[in-house]
């Protein structure tokens, strides 16, 4: 995405098995640690700014970025308030409203190792942006620790005090077209 990171002709269009077995897998293993130039951190994705503000603001950082291109964000899912099991898919002033999903399997043993869900843009400000964002969350299942062999140490790191519940270990991969 920024100048000189493809050769000329060249997309980065991931299919949703490496998004999930790749992607997902480093950035829960390593957390914030995991760096990859196509995918940019946008930890308030479920903020304030509306996805055409969010689109304005990392299309600025990715230099070449065409119109019709995919942005792709390692961010973090909000829950509705500390017990629920809901996430609040709240942007800006209107909301993602699920269309679909379905599972990413592993092409070894056609086991599920994630879910892709669609979602649309929704009931905000401009009437003329209603409806013509799309999303693809992308998530991890919970047998996380079998498909990649990691242990709960990899996942709950001890020394700095981060621990991870399975919620946010699910959240870290949205595409916005």
């Amino acid at each position: 995405m920024a100048s000189g990171a493809y050769p000329v002709g060249y997309r980065f269009h991931p299919t949703d098995l490496e998004l999930v077995a790749y992607y997902l897998h480093n950035r829960v293993a390593m957390v914030d640690q995991f760096r990859s130039s196509p995918i940019l951190d946008c930890p308030d994705f479920y903020g304030k700014n509306e996805p055409w503000l969010i689109w304005d603001m990392f299309r600025a950082q990715s230099n070449n970025m065409k119109e019709e291109e995919t942005l792709y964000f390692f961010t973090h899912r909000k829950k509705l308030n500390p017990k629920a099991k809901k996430f609040d898919r709240k942007v800006g002033l209107g909301t993602w409203s699920a269309q679909y999903s379905k599972n990413v399997v592993a092409a070894d043993d056609d086991s599920v190792i994630g879910i892709k869900r669609e979602f649309r843009y929704e009931g905000g400000s401009d009437p003329h942006q209603n409806g013509a964002w799309l999303m693809q969350g992308y998530q991890i299942t919970s047998h996380i620790e079998e498909f990649f062999g990691l242990t709960t140490d990899d996942i709950y790191d001890d020394d700095d005090d981060r621990q991870f519940s399975s919620s946010q270990i699910q959240a870290f991969l949205a595409c916005l077209d």
